[in-house]
């Protein structure tokens, strides 16, 4: 009876060694991949946002840009003329909330819309809901390099049959960073330090 009850104590401690060992790695593997997979959202983040900035900017994008796109909701880069805004803001899709960085330019006469961007992930309809990612459409390139403040404001984007919503909503989310943008850096439409 003695042997029995030490065998079964031995099984039962084997049992627990196992159990340990098998959470131990699993807790590893976790953190692993966690810190593998932050490491990958912050580079598609940050090749997102250097698609919205004139290429010699690009080496400029950081990750305090984007930190900063994170906790406050805008960011900038470079300096003076040629400077770069960017504003991170959203609107409600059509099956979520859709985040859109956008960025604009200090130019001579104003501010040039550079371009607009969905965060990814986003949940809206596979296929339909897919026409907002450049991956996918083009849709999103009529943002592209479009004038300055009250021509993008009073400018009509096209939305697209059959995803109108998700396509409405960025167009809001863009026309929302237009209205902070303006807001924040109106000069009477001209910038002193851009003249030659």
């Amino acid at each position: 009876m003695n042997t029995n009850n030490t065998t079964e104590r031995t099984a039962l401690h084997q049992f627990i060694k196992l159990i340990v060992t098998c959470l131990s790695i699993l807790f590893l593997l976790h953190l692993f991949t966690q810190t593998k997979i932050k490491q990958n959202q912050i580079a598609a983040s940050l090749e997102l946002v250097k698609t919205l900035v004139p290429n010699e900017q690009a080496s400029l994008i950081n990750e305090q840009t984007l930190e900063a796109l994170s906790n406050k909701g805008t960011a900038h880069t470079g300096q003076g003329c040629g400077k770069v805004y960017f504003y991170k803001t959203q609107a409600q899709g059509y099956s979520s909330q859709l985040q859109v960085i956008t960025s604009f330019q200090k130019q001579p006469h104003g501010y040039k819309l550079l371009g607009a961007r969905v965060i990814p992930p986003h949940q809206e309809t596979p296929g339909l809901g897919d026409v907002i990612t450049p991956e996918v459409a083009d849709w999103i390139f009529q943002f592209d390099q479009q004038g300055y403040g009250d021509h993008v404001r009073r400018r009509s984007y096209d939305t697209v049959s059959g995803a109108t919503i998700s396509t409405s909503a960025v167009i809001k989310a863009v026309s929302r960073a237009n209205s902070l943008m303006n807001s924040e850096h109106s000069s009477g439409g001209r910038n002193d330090e851009c003249q030659s």
